[in-house]
């Protein structure tokens, strides 16, 4: 398991959190391997927010369910952008030039 944290008004809160998990399933009266099974679960935190808990919006997370038995369901317009690099006058030039070398080709 991988933890990360970010500073936020002098305290801490989770950033990120990483886990890898495989499994083995065997034949008992053999010992071969029937199945390998490996998961990968990761959680982002992108928002933090401070005050009141009693008058925060949204669900609360509770500690006692696994993460991804919590999770909102895919927001493709959420994770579209989310992290992009942001095009620069240079890129875009970069990217004309390719463009128009590719069309020659």
């Amino acid at each position: 398991m991988i933890f990360e944290f970010q500073k936020v008004d002098d305290k801490m809160y989770l950033k990120y959190q990483r886990e890898e998990d495989s499994y083995n399933l065997f034949d008992k009266t053999t010992n071969e391997i029937i199945l390998r099974q490996s998961f990968v679960k990761e959680l982002f935190v992108n928002n933090v927010k401070q005050g009141n808990l009693n008058d925060a919006t949204g669900q609360r997370m509770n500690m006692n369910k696994s993460v991804e038995g919590q999770a909102n369901p895919f927001n493709a317009n959420f994770w579209k952008y989310y992290n992009a690099p942001i095009e620069t006058a240079k890129d875009s030039k970069i990217i004309k030039e390719l463009q128009e070398t590719e069309f020659k080709n």
